[in-house]
């Protein structure tokens, strides 16, 4: 994976004239330093809110540029930093924009299909979006009233022409229509909040414990929620439900949970049809602790799961079990936290914790070999949430401070 010479939208490295930063040209407005290399600071994008004057460049091109603030009077929350790397064979990006969601953790993160806007929920602030093509960067409130306890992780989505975004909470779906800039609510099929559903809203699973002990299947059928299936789960602990991208599967982990320390039971991975939730396989599950997570490939071709310090990798046959899984150990011995598929089913993005929380690390894992062909380290404290863009050109981390970091990718 070698990154791109240029931010999405800027003129190429090669260009004859300087990059314009809306009032302010950059070539006008350092007058101390040095431009060594021009090719390379013609890949910079700035945000206006800065006050370029105050750079300090050095001649090493992989230097880390912090941008302060204008003024934080003005209530900006942005602190942006710009890796300038030029040439190939960096385990970085050609540029990393840096910058502040908020003072707390970032849990997910979602690309519009386009790549040119991008979401997350911020835990105790809300949901919020950003165009990554304006200038000034601004965040867009879309929901500030989001209870940390209610959100349900991992049902941010932009509908497929990307004028929504719509997210799940206890009890409700809601939509937020970027054109009108207004959010509405949808009833949800449930009211707890063991829920999913697919990125398109047209099937959702809800998992309900006391007194029912049930799992049930919906679909949306004319803007009313019609119950299509349910089986009783009163002799099964279940766990980390996800749907597969085209919403035909899901995936979850069982273990049997009567008797006493039940808790010790071994688990497995069970893969339904969605629509009859028809048994299609199970896998083995090799430890007792649960996994934080389970992912399909874009193709449904494989299912990943994250256990502490390791990738769990089971292949999905069209008949049969899934048998054990492979197991991919994280080599910086550190947790990992999140995942998220390039849409090419190639490459896996995985974030992990850092040492003291200083330098977090997303791996990018080649899925047919399960080798790591790149590491970015940032220094934005653990990292919570990654997502790559529709498209696959960009990237993006979360992390634990507030902090987004997006980088440009090419495959």
């Amino acid at each position: 994976m070698r990154p791109k010479t240029h931010w999405r939208g800027l003129k190429p490295a090669n260009h004859p004239r300087p990059l314009n930063l809306g009032m302010h040209n950059l070539y006008d407005r350092i007058s101390e330093v040095a431009l060594h290399n021009r090719d390379v600071w013609n890949q910079i994008h700035l945000d206006s809110r800065y006050d370029a004057q105050r750079l300090q460049v050095s001649r090493n091109p992989t230097t880390l540029l912090n941008l302060p603030p204008i003024s934080r009077a003005r209530g900006s929350q942005f602190q942006a930093r710009i890796q300038v790397t030029p040439g190939t064979g960096f385990l970085g990006g050609t540029i990393v924009r840096v910058f502040k969601a908020a003072d707390t953790p970032v849990d997910d993160l979602a690309f519009s299909p386009d790549g040119r806007a991008i979401a997350a929920y911020v835990k105790y602030q809300g949901v919020f979006l950003w165009n990554l093509e304006a200038a000034p960067l601004s965040r867009v409130p879309v929901d500030t009233n989001v209870d940390a306890e209610s959100y349900c992780k991992g049902g941010l989505s932009f509908s497929s022409d990307g004028r929504s975004l719509a997210w799940l909470v206890e009890g409700a779906r809601r939509i937020y229509d970027r054109d009108t800039r207004k959010t509405t609510s949808e009833k949800s099929f449930s009211t707890n909040k063991h829920i999913v559903q697919t990125p398109d809203g047209s099937r959702g699973i809800s998992n309900h414990g006391l007194p029912d002990y049930r799992l049930i299947g919906w679909r949306l059928v004319d803007g009313m929620w019609v119950q299509t299936w349910a089986f009783s789960t009163a002799d099964l602990q279940v766990e980390s439900l996800t749907f597969s991208a085209d919403g035909r599967l899901f995936a979850m982990l069982t273990r049997h949970a009567l008797g006493e320390g039940w808790q010790n039971n071994p688990a497995r991975v069970e893969v339904r049809d969605a629509a009859t939730r028809m048994l299609r396989g199970t896998g083995e599950y090799p430890y007792k602790v649960r996994a934080q997570l389970l992912l399909f490939s874009p193709d449904g071709s494989q299912l990943v799961g994250l256990n502490a310090m390791n990738l769990l990798v089971w292949p999905i046959p069209e008949v049969g079990d899934l048998g054990a899984p492979r197991l991919v150990r994280n080599t910086t011995r550190k947790q990992f936290t999140a995942m998220a598929y390039h849409p090419s089913g190639r490459y896996l993005y995985v974030t992990s914790n850092g040492e003291n929380t200083k330098d977090a690390t997303v791996h990018v894992f080649d899925t047919t070999t399960w080798i790591r062909t790149e590491q970015f380290t940032w220094k934005l404290g653990n990292l919570k949430a990654v997502a790559v863009s529709p498209d696959g050109t960009l990237a993006a981390a979360g992390g634990e401070r507030g902090d987004i970091v997006i980088w440009d990718v090419d495959l």
